[in-house]
C-alpha cells in the first residue's frame, strides 16, 4: 500500500476517503479489495477505516465530516474544544445546505449563516470557532451548561466578551437558533454598571454598520474655537452626531449625575445632536437603536 495512504490515516484517526485514496495511488478495485479482506471498514459513504486502528469518538465525527463535507459544531464542537461541561453525544455538525440525507447515528444542522464559520482544526477535525461553537450550543444546551463552558473558555483565554459580544452581534437575525439564550446570558454577566466599554463600543458599531450605516468615529474628542469639550465613545463627526454608552443604573446615582448634565449640556451647546444608548437597547431593542440613529442621521443631512 503506497505510504501515502498511510501518512493520510495516521493524521485522519486512522480514516481515509476514496477520493484520497485514489489521488494515493490506489485503484477502486484495490479499494474494494482491502474492504473485502477485512484490512478497511467502511463507516460512511466513500469512507474508510483501518481495521488495526480502534474506532473513537474523534474518528466517527471525523468520518462524518468527510462524508458530508460539513465542520463539527454544537455539542461535538465544544467536546472538541474540551470545554467544561461538554460530554459524550453524537457527532453533530453543520452544513451551508440541508442535508437530503440523513446519516445513522448523527445530528445534523443546516446553517444559513454558514459563510460566516470561521474554520480551524481542533484534533485533527474542522470545528467551528470557540465564539460561534457557543453560540450554536446555547441553543441545543441547560443554560446551566451553557454558563460553564462560557467561563471554561474565559478562563482558557480562548475567547472574550468582545469576541462574544460581536459574534451575537453579526449573526442576531430573526429567529436565529441560541441568539436568545446568549444575550440573556451576556446580560446576565454585563450589568449595566459593569459593561467594559471597548468591547461594547465596538460591538454597538458593529450593530450600526451591520445595518448599513457607516462606520463611526471611536473616542471622538469634540473641541470648538474656546477649546475641548468632550470626548465621546463613538461619534459620526461630519453631521455633529455623538453616540454615548450609557448606564441607566450608575446615572441615578445622584451624585454623579449633576456633572454629567453639564457635560451633556455642553456637549448640545457645541452644537452636536446626543444619543444615549442604555445596555437594555443594546441588548434587548436594537432595532429601536439604530432607528434612532437613522432618525439622527436624517435630520442632520
Amino acid at each position: 500500500m503506497p505510504e501515502h495512504i498511510h501518512a493520510i490515516m495516521r493524521r485522519q484517526w486512522g480514516l481515509t476517503t476514496l477520493e484520497q485514496a485514489v489521488g494515493a495511488g490506489l485503484s477502486r478495485d484495490q479499494v474494494q479489495r482491502l474492504v473485502t479482506s477485512g484490512a478497511w471498514v467502511r463507516v460512511r459513504r466513500g469512507v474508510y477505516r483501518s481495521a488495526a486502528v480502534v474506532p473513537t469518538w474523534q474518528s466517527d465525527l471525523l468520518a462524518l465530516v468527510l462524508d458530508t463535507g460539513g465542520v463539527a459544531s454544537h455539542r461535538s464542537a465544544a467536546r472538541a474544544w474540551e470545554l467544561d461541561g461538554s460530554y459524550p453525544c453524537r457527532p453533530e455538525i453543520t452544513l451551508p445546505h440541508p442535508a437530503h440525507n440523513k446519516r445513522v447515528g448523527s445530528e445534523i444542522h443546516a446553517s444559513t449563516q454558514f459563510d460566516l464559520v470561521r474554520l480551524t482544526r481542533r484534533q485533527g477535525i474542522p470545528v467551528t470557532s470557540v465564539d460561534r461553537t457557543l453560540l450554536d450550543v446555547a441553543a441545543v444546551v441547560a443554560p446551566h451548561k451553557l454558563t460553564q463552558m462560557i467561563d471554561d473558555a474565559l478562563r482558557r483565554n480562548l475567547i472574550t466578551f468582545d469576541a462574544l459580544t460581536a459574534c451575537l452581534v453579526s449573526h442576531s437575525i430573526q429567529g436565529r437558533n441560541g441568539a436568545g439564550p446568549m444575550r440573556e446570558e451576556l446580560d446576565r454577566r454585563l450589568s449595566e454598571e459593569d459593561v467594559p466599554l471597548s468591547a461594547w463600543s465596538r460591538a454597538v458599531a458593529g450593530l450600526l454598520t451591520g445595518h448599513g450605516l457607516p462606520d463611526p468615529r471611536f473616542e471622538h474628542r469634540i473641541e470648538t474655537d474656546s477649546g475641548f469639550v468632550a470626548q465621546v465613545d463613538l461619534a459620526y463627526p461630519d453631521l455633529r452626531i455623538a453616540v454615548e454608552l450609557d448606564s441607566v443604573t450608575f446615572h441615578l446615582r445622584r451624585e454623579r449625575f449633576t456633572p454629567d448634565a453639564g457635560r451633556r449640556n455642553r456637549i448640545t451647546n457645541a452644537g452636536w445632536h446626543l444619543l444615549t444608548v442604555t445596555w437594555d437597547m443594546y441588548a434587548h431593542q436594537p432595532g429601536r437603536l439604530v432607528a434612532d440613529v437613522v432618525a439622527a442621521r436624517h435630520l442632520r443631512l
